[in-house]
């Protein structure tokens, strides 16, 4: 059985609703810290970068889950993507740092990140 939910998101308020109807719907896998850090990390560059933090343009959230894999689509307003490159590591010197480490943590997290215009698609085997 497959399960299919859209979220529009305006602002980073009401991201946790999506997080919660996620949690709920994956039940007890062990795999719903790693889908929380994902979609908040994703969500917030989305809000940050894309929509340059105007609480006016829509964050779309598109979520699949078939019981093998998660798909998670989060699509912005901004410019789109272009030459992103997902560091491999990160230093000390940026570990704490409140920003910088998204996109390395979603990678962390996921079995694969495709960018195809203003929307990231991850995906996670569960």
């Amino acid at each position: 059985m497959t399960t299919k939910r859209d979220f529009v998101l305006y602002g980073l308020d009401k991201h946790k609703k999506v997080i919660d109807y996620i949690k709920n719907d994956m039940a007890k896998s062990p795999f719903i810290l790693d889908i929380e850090l994902i979609i908040s990390e994703a969500v917030s560059n989305a809000f940050i970068h894309g929509n340059q933090k105007d609480i006016s343009k829509p964050i779309y959230v598109r979520y699949k889950n078939n019981g093998n894999q998660i798909v998670l689509e989060i699509e912005d307003c901004g410019p789109g993507y272009s030459n992103v490159i997902i560091p491999k590591g990160i230093s000390d010197d940026d570990l704490l740092k409140e920003g910088g480490r998204g996109l390395f943590l979603i990678s962390c997290c996921c079995d694969e990140i495709v960018f195809i215009e203003r929307t990231i698609i991850i995906k996670k085997n569960i």
